[in-house]
């Protein structure tokens, strides 16, 4: 036996980093807006962003001026909002209300089309802000899963996968939402890269503390896990994994996974100073 790992859910909006990985939507772990881009949204014929799992859905030279994206304290602690450029000193010349803007994460995730996800996050709306007011629709929120790199999600709507939705009160000035969870299944043929945006019709949004999980049921291990093992015995040799399934009281469930046989070149060694 190498290891005895408990299975549990694992954050999935990550950044590989020296320290391991660390979640991109929590801003107080990682104080930077870099892992996550906003711009307007097109869906017209001349889009910016054309339909999901196209080359160009995800492509930075094809936008003209993105927005900047800002962390803030103000209304939500290490919340990041969209900077929504304005003309006139009123409004932003008619695309917000037009076609909306969105928010979403750059690196491509790694779903399964038979997994149930969680995605959490806390959100605070404001209708206006320093005097501007976006004229148009309804404010809301419609959180979509899209595909990246090649991955199409099978969906007829050309932003993708809609999982969730926010809608202010009517005739509210803020709203604030605390623990916001969709689930959801990702509508794939088979295992793809998708991406998370939150695509804004009306008004000013900030989003902090967003997580994607799989889904999971009290006492119960969730649909898919990571498990890193160690090794610091074999090296430049074929490696063959076997994992067995206990229940939490460490009883055999006779379910058993074997791996194909993999070249290993060895782990990482710290050789220390040399002098």
């Amino acid at each position: 036996m190498v290891a005895d790992i408990p299975v549990t859910t694992s954050e999935l909006l990550v950044t590989s980093s020296i320290r391991g990985d660390l979640p991109i939507g929590d801003f107080y772990i990682v104080p930077t807006a870099s892992n996550w881009y906003s711009d307007r949204l097109e869906t017209s014929s001349n889009a910016i962003y054309t339909i999901s799992g196209s080359t160009a859905y995800y492509n930075p030279t094809t936008t003209v001026t993105p927005f900047t994206l800002a962390l803030t304290d103000n209304v939500l602690l290490r919340s990041v909002r969209a900077e929504v450029p304005t003309f006139n000193n009123q409004k932003y010349a008619g695309y917000v209300s037009a076609s909306g803007y969105f928010i979403g994460n750059k690196k491509a995730l790694q779903l399964f089309p038979t997994t149930e996800y969680t995605i959490q996050f806390d959100a605070f709306y404001k209708k206006t802000s320093a005097s501007i007011n976006l004229t148009g629709v309804d404010p809301k929120v419609d959180i979509y899963l899209i595909g990246v790199e090649g991955t199409k999600v099978i969906d007829n709507n050309p932003l993708g996968q809609k999982i969730g939705t926010l809608t202010p009160p009517a005739g509210a000035e803020t709203y604030w939402y605390q623990d916001q969870q969709f689930n959801f299944t990702p509508q794939l043929s088979t295992v793809g890269n998708v991406g998370i945006r939150f695509v804004v019709s009306n008004g000013f949004w900030y989003f902090s503390e967003i997580s994607l999980k799989p889904a999971s049921d009290r006492l119960f291990a969730p649909d898919e896990a990571q498990i890193l093992v160690p090794n610091t015995e074999y090296y430049n040799e074929l490696l063959q994994h076997k994992i067995e399934f206990f229940d939490i009281n460490n009883n055999s469930t006779d379910l058993s996974v074997v791996s194909i046989p993999t070249f290993f070149t060895g782990s990482n060694i710290d050789l220390g100073t040399l002098s």
